[in-house]
């Protein structure tokens, strides 16, 4: 039960929400997903069209985001103005096919690799499982790498 005014929504959530909605409503028909958006929250979630593909789930609140994509556990990320860029390049660049899924072979342990060319940007971001893989010095001869294929093809 909450009491007194609800918190205000900043313009730049309220942005991100609308441009996530704008997201999941231009996957094709074949892709399916959910998008539910609440007061201060959000939810989307996009199931992978072939066995080559990954579950996406993006959860959001003036509080946090979680982010997951495939095996790779939740990102927890601070909501800012610069976060939401970089997730919504994120967003765009698994639509179209630009992330790669690095597997160490002996561990299994996964990050994946986003190549974010979108929204001003023009860079190669690691998700936060790439930080176990430094942490235990796999070394880069030891993977199988796979480029996720774009969400408007179904292999």
């Amino acid at each position: 039960m909450m009491f007194g005014k609800p918190t205000p929504i900043p313009d730049w959530y309220g942005a991100m929400v609308a441009s996530v909605e704008a997201f999941a409503a231009s996957l094709p028909e074949s892709v399916e997903h959910n998008f539910e958006r609440g007061h201060d929250h959000f939810l989307l979630d996009i199931l992978p069209p072939s066995a080559l593909h990954r579950r996406l789930t993006l959860e959001g609140s003036l509080g946090e985001f979680d982010y997951t994509l495939g095996e790779v556990w939740t990102e927890r990320l601070d909501p800012s103005p610069s976060v939401c860029t970089r997730v919504l390049a994120a967003l765009e660049a698994v639509r179209d096919g630009k992330v790669r899924e690095v597997r160490d072979r002996r561990t299994g342990v996964i990050y994946h690799v986003y190549r974010l060319t979108t929204h001003g940007l023009s860079e190669f971001m690691q998700d936060g499982q790439y930080s176990l893989w430094r942490r235990l010095r796999l070394k880069i001869r030891n993977v199988q790498i796979h480029t996720l294929p774009p969400l408007t093809k179904a292999h």
